[in-house]
């Protein structure tokens, strides 16, 4: 599914100017109004830092900054809905085997990248959610045919 194919509210508008082409991944089961974004830029305004290179949210920074020419739509990877647990549940989920822990950075994280190392001026391809878990499950040597 395409980000252009969501119904957003009209002060969203802008959102899909900039990142409308992009594939609109799921961030998760919950909070499916919420639209966030996953990319590299470690300054932009509104975003957490996820891990060493991977960030989280900073969404209209994220439109400012594309249409300034300094990055490019497929810098990020847009997001609907959220993940979350309870204070512990999250743990006990790991600990009853519902989870693989996996120490992930950016390049497993973040659309694979061609050209530059860094977020800014990269060309980034997405990559499909399948290929991701093959990957995944490749790394932490569990079989491929648990997809």
């Amino acid at each position: 599914m395409k980000l252009s194919e969501v119904q957003l509210s009209d002060t969203a508008k802008g959102i899909v100017d900039v990142f409308g082409s992009q594939r609109l991944q799921l961030g998760g089961p919950v909070h499916m109004e919420t639209l966030t974004l996953l990319h590299a830029f470690s300054g932009l305004a509104g975003a957490q830092k996820v891990t060493e290179g991977v960030y989280y949210g900073g969404l209209p920074a994220a439109v400012d900054l594309v249409r300034s020419g300094l990055a490019k739509p497929e810098d990020f990877s847009v997001m609907l809905g959220l993940s979350g647990w309870a204070p512990g549940q999250l743990e006990q989920e790991v600990i009853a085997g519902s989870w693989y822990v996996v120490a992930a950075g950016q390049n497993l994280v973040l659309p694979h990248k061609q050209g530059a190392v860094n977020g800014a001026g990269s060309k980034r391809q997405s990559r499909a959610p399948d290929a991701l878990w093959r990957q995944v499950l490749q790394l932490i040597g569990k079989p491929v045919k648990a997809v």
